[in-house]
Formats: structure tokens, sequence, C-alpha cells
């Protein structure tokens, strides 16, 4: 169930992250954390990733559906 792009057919659980690692109350806000459970976020921190000409390609390619 985890490592990969939600469908429409997936539960959604607030209290665990898309790796199944369990969230907390609190949010950090220098990216530090796996997320809080209070609100929802749709955002995927990605870090050190180099910028390169195709880095769009790399990104769909490694985070697409599959």
């Amino acid at each position: 169930m985890w490592h990969r792009v939600p469908t429409t057919e997936d539960h959604v659980e607030t209290t665990i992250d898309c790796f199944g690692r369990d969230k907390f109350t609190e949010f950090r806000q220098d990216m530090g954390g796996i997320g809080g459970f209070i609100r929802e976020n749709k955002t995927l921190y990605i870090g050190r990733i180099a910028i390169t000409d195709d880095v769009d390609e790399v990104i769909k390619r490694h985070f697409g559906q599959f």
C-alpha cells in the first residue's frame, strides 16, 4: 500500500503518512518531520535533488503512478 501514488480506491488514513509512518499532532515547519494529522497536507517534500535539464522527467519517473 505504501510508496506509490494514492488512488481513489484507497482508504484515507490521516494518522500515517504515505510511507506508513505514524504522524504526530505537531507539524514541524523546518520540513524535518513526517507531518501532523491535525491538518490535511498533500505536499511531498523532495530534498537533495540535483537541478538538471531533465529534472522534471526524473521526478515523474520516480514518483509517478506505476
